[in-house]
């Protein structure tokens, strides 16, 4: 059963975008979450019959163009064009775990069953499918009828820098797993010679996915398709196989055109770094609306005026053991997943709850997809969570956001989390957490300093406790990725030091954090001594806001990779890890060999899903601390906009 539910969204473009004289041009549309099958996405709808199917790509990519992909969905919608974004089953927030058997087919079958959506339900009769990477790979072989389904009737397909040999992109990818794997600890390096399967950026891929990719040559598909679609755009970079691919189907006979991807350097990076290609959206746009079906006179599709989306109506997916559900959160309406329980009743609900914040510009569905197997394997102990995207992030806010850097950090990211603690409360859940992985552990951090519905923190490589003012994003990652400790356990690696002269690195970045570990010393004893005859230290502090969330009995569980750089920020404020916080009894610090940075390892993740799952007071014999001070339930319409944290 596919449904629909209705959200009206006013937009604004995401850069200047040229004058057009199309008729069904809107500043608004509306936007709809849907499911069908296993899948779950958004539906962008138009004025008119023309439709389109965007194929995100895997893994990594997906996420780092997710705001790419909402663009061209809001700019077509703009533009009358109804638009269809989702995740293939086992990836972002459709069901499934991605080391599933069957994937490959079952990727490809869900464009079959996105065609039919649009077709039947919406009642669109001019389709384009939209592909990015392996994303255009999986839509030409769909559109070609590779598979136990025929070929579907596909007008014209778009590709964005398109994966044409699987084999290469595989190459591709296991390159890019490697160069982070090299500036890892050797801990870290030994548990993912265990990986069950391929492993890219903590997104797996089982081995039949992986054959079934190897085998595809998409210059072989198009010679052996049975029906292709009638045009093509290519938009490719300086480099790739797209010129190999586009001979092959102009011997099919298949319309091409073809344009440079100059802003592909720019767009594939995550996205504190990426920009959006207006440049390449422009074209995409115009070459889909150039081929726009004429209608008769009279027969233009009337603009849908149903009740908007309260948030509530939302189908739910039913995974047997839990179900899951998108939901609008709090008075800005932010785009959550609501996890429960199979047993819980939306009208009664038992047992806490845990908020997943966003781990730098990721999707709510994770880094490596961490938030939904926390999520999933959470709700079969009993624990209801809610992934969230914070303003600009993912699908929250009125339109996407070019540039992500600022949401990083932020106070308007912490505020987010507040008003998703303050829902859940409203809900009647009797305990609420909120945990996060470095930037979302400081937005879980701050946003308990914020409100009393929460009453715990899971902080998982937390960076900093607390950001200086003035500090750019941009500047801390041209530092250092590693810690005190960690460098003097390179001094003896001479592959670093070879590294070390290679690249000319700056070494004023690891001198400092040396200094600095060196005055805490003598600071954070000091710092002791005074607490012990009545100073209290700022809540602009580390100190201060650790001292605000035990005064109110908010416990927190702090989980760092034993060289994660974010030790060094304990041992600055509170003394040596062995010694940090040993006398608290609201704080606990797990250091985990095996865990990295952005818990990418499969060994890492379950560590610390366990972790998690020992501090909800589920498998083990800690309680879970209660809010001192409950939120009321009119707390979910609650404005942060006046509390804030300082800065040291």
């Amino acid at each position: 059963m596919n449904m629909i539910v209705e959200w009206p969204i006013p937009v604004a473009p995401p850069g200047r975008v040229p004058a057009s004289d199309n008729k069904y041009r809107s500043e608004e549309y509306r936007l709809k979450p849907i499911t069908f099958g296993s899948c779950v996405g958004w539906l962008h709808e138009g004025q008119t019959t023309q439709g389109v199917i965007l194929c995100e790509s895997l893994g990594h990519e997906a996420s780092w163009t997710h705001k790419l992909m909402r663009a061209i969905a809001e700019r077509l919608a703009r533009e009358g064009v109804t638009a269809l974004r989702f995740s293939y089953p086992c990836t972002g927030d459709s069901a499934g775990d991605d080391r599933d058997a069957g994937r490959h087919a079952a990727s490809i079958a869900s464009i079959h069953d996105a065609i039919d959506l649009l077709r039947d339900q919406v009642g669109v009769t001019a389709l384009t499918l939209v592909g990015i990477r392996a994303g255009a790979l999986f839509a030409m072989l769909a559109a070609a009828g590779m598979g136990p389904r025929p070929a579907p009737r596909v007008d014209a397909l778009v590709a964005l820098a398109p994966v044409v040999r699987g084999r290469a992109y595989l190459r591709e990818l296991s390159f890019v797993h490697r160069q982070w794997l090299d500036i890892t600890s050797p801990a870290i390096r030994a548990a993912h010679r265990d990986e069950p399967c391929m492993n890219v950026l903590g997104h797996r891929f089982p081995d039949d996915f992986v054959d079934a990719l190897k085998s595809v040559d998409l210059c072989d598909v198009v010679r052996d398709a049975p029906t292709l679609p009638g045009a093509m755009l290519l938009l490719q970079p300086d480099q790739g196989d797209g010129p190999a691919l586009r001979e092959a189907l102009l011997e099919r006979g298949v319309e091409v055109a073809s344009d440079a991807f100059r802003e592909w350097p720019t767009t594939m990076l995550d996205g504190t770094r990426s920009r959006l290609p207006l440049a390449a959206i422009d074209t995409l746009a115009n070459w889909i609306a150039e081929r726009a079906p004429r209608l008769p006179a009279g027969g233009e599709t009337p603009f849908r005026t149903d009740s908007a989306w309260n948030g509530e109506s939302a189908v739910a997916l039913d995974m047997h053991d839990m179900t899951e559900q998108v939901v609008a959160v709090g008075p800005d309406r932010l785009v959550g997943v609501l996890c429960r329980p199979a047993d819980t009743r939306p009208a009664n609900p038992v047992g806490p709850a845990l908020v997943i914040a966003n781990t730098s510009t990721n999707p709510r569905s994770g880094e490596g997809r961490f938030s939904v197997r926390l999520a999933r394997a959470l709700a079969r102990a009993g624990v209801t969570t809610l992934r969230i995207d914070v303003h600009g992030v993912g699908d929250s806010g009125p339109a996407v956001l070019d540039d992500q850097s600022g949401v990083v950090y932020s106070t308007q990211s912490s505020d987010d989390v507040a008003a998703a603690a303050d829902w859940l409360r409203a809900l009647g859940h009797p305990e609420v957490a909120a945990a996060g992985i470095c930037s979302g552990a400081y937005a879980a951090l701050h946003a308990a300093v914020k409100t009393p519905s929460l009453g715990g923190v899971i902080a998982i490589n937390l960076a900093r406790f607390v950001w200086p003012a003035g500090l750019s994003l941009e500047a801390v990652q041209k530092q250092r990725n590693n810690s005190v400790r960690g460098y003097w356990l390179s001094v003896r690696d001479w592959q670093k030091w070879k590294r070390l002269v290679r690249e000319r690195r700056d070494l004023r970045p690891i001198v400092r954090a040396v200094a600095a570990n060196a005055i805490a010393r003598v600071s954070v004893p000091a710092k002791a001594l005074a607490a012990r005859v009545g100073w209290k230290p700022g809540i602009g502090t580390p100190r201060g806001v650790m001292h605000e969330l035990a005064q109110r009995n908010v416990w927190t569980t702090l989980v760092y990779g034993a060289l994660d750089p974010g030790i060094d920020d304990v041992r600055r404020h509170f003394g040596a890890i062995e010694c940090a916080f040993r006398c608290s009894r609201h704080v606990r610090l797990h250091l985990e060999p095996q865990v990295d940075h952005a818990v990418y390892g499969a060994v890492g993740t379950n560590i610390v899903i366990d972790l998690c799952m020992q501090a909800l007071g589920r498998d083990s014999v800690r309680p879970v601390a209660r809010v001192a001070d409950p939120a009321a339930p009119e707390a979910a319409a609650r404005s942060y906009a006046s509390v804030s944290v300082g800065r040291s």
